[in-house]
């Protein structure tokens, strides 16, 4: 009868959709986004800093009109989700090893409990150029982490940041629910032909 642990959580609601004709479509409205990929090292900083350098990161980026950040190639902080909720960045997680190894599922599933409750979150990105990527090996890589991502997230889609084989057959654009393109942007049209939806 006696409360032996307490868990506060912040949430938020919203409720977002990936068309092929428009884009993203946030509470039913499409939503272009506008990201930059922002690393987690910070000039003259480092890369563990008071909650305050993340704000102010985060409010800079929305005066260049940012509205949305990929955490390349890291997971990010607690306190980087808490202020893109608070001030309204859509965040992209990044995994950053792309391996089927129980170290990589467990910081995967690790990333996932921390991203999960936060409304920001948008995607979950499970590599960044890997030479697998190209061919069966890497659809198979990105299907078992993908899995891995719905187990404890059924409802985020999954993506990868792909610079190259998405006009192969196979490859791990295949498997992708949101399709990453990195750099490819003369592909574009050639990609939305083998890719309608």
């Amino acid at each position: 009868g006696a409360v032996v642990d307490c868990l506060s959580v912040k949430v938020g609601f919203r409720k977002t959709a990936w068309s092929a004709a428009h884009g993203l479509l946030l509470n039913g409205v499409r939503y272009p986004v506008k990201g930059v990929c922002c690393h987690e090292d910070h000039a003259g900083l480092g890369v563990v800093v008071p909650p305050a350098v993340e704000e102010y990161r985060i409010l800079r980026l929305k005066s260049m009109g940012v509205n949305a950040i990929r955490t390349a190639h890291h997971a990010p902080s607690e306190s980087l989700l808490d202020a893109c909720d608070r001030l309204g960045l859509f965040v992209m997680v990044e995994n950053r090893h792309f391996d089927v190894s129980e170290d990589t599922l467990c910081a995967l599933r690790s990333l996932v409990k921390l991203a999960r409750n936060h409304p920001s979150v948008l995607l979950y990105c499970l590599y960044n150029e890997e030479p697998w990527q190209e061919g069966e090996r890497g659809k198979r890589i990105f299907t078992r982490l993908r899995d891995e991502v719905r187990a404890l997230d059924p409802e985020r889609p999954v993506t990868g940041s792909q610079n190259t084989g998405h006009d192969l057959t196979p490859n791990a654009a295949e498997a992708h629910d949101v399709i990453g393109i990195n750099y490819a942007t003369d592909k574009y049209p050639e990609y939305r032909l083998k890719y309608p939806d």
